[in-house]
């Protein structure tokens, strides 16, 4: 886990550089690398963009998230991003809105691939006890959302191999996205 920066100036310290050998080292180590990035463009995202082998689009059921996401759906196509690549996750899809799932994906033109369930108790708990509600409230709505991002993002034989491989001393562990090197 690489932690944010203490004060915003020493963020400018770390460049696309440092990114991509920070990637290379832990892809020797994992074979799954989770990268959680801002939601506002800048270098270094687009940077860790670029490398991904999926990359999540998180939106939710209110205006400015949609415009939003409809500009992030934007420039991953001016990158080059191949649709099949960006995976569309619906945040707290069952929270009071004017708007649904299909007047969203009407509204970006791309498919909504997952939904997450608005449970607000189970986040603050899991934040305030410093313990995902996966596992301290693994059938919750919510836990078995991600769950479903997971096997959306490594096929169930996928995962069931990598735990063997891990059960048999390999030095590799379970990982969300890998990177290219």
């Amino acid at each position: 886990m690489l932690l944010a920066p203490i004060s915003p100036e020493l963020a400018d310290l770390v460049t696309a550089d440092h990114l991509r050998t920070i990637m290379q080292e832990l892809q020797r180590t994992y074979d799954f690398i989770v990268v959680d990035t801002a939601s506002h463009l800048a270098e270094l995202n687009l940077e860790a963009i670029e490398l991904a082998t999926r990359v999540i689009v998180v939106t939710a059921l209110n205006i400015p998230a949609i415009k939003d996401t409809k500009l992030t759906l934007k420039v991953l196509e001016s990158l080059n991003v191949e649709p099949d690549r960006i995976l569309l996750t619906l945040n707290r899809s069952d929270a009071h809105s004017e708007f649904n799932k299909e007047a969203v994906e009407n509204n970006l033109r791309f498919p909504i691939a997952l939904q997450i369930s608005h449970d607000p108790k189970a986040v603050s708990t899991s934040v305030n006890r410093g313990a995902p509600f996966v596992s301290a409230n693994p059938e919750a709505e919510i836990s078995r959302s991600i769950r479903e991002l997971v096997s959306q993002l490594v096929p169930l034989e996928t995962q069931s191999a990598t735990a063997v491989a891990a059960g048999a001393g390999d030095r590799k562990r379970n990982r969300l996205f890998g990177f290219k090197g």
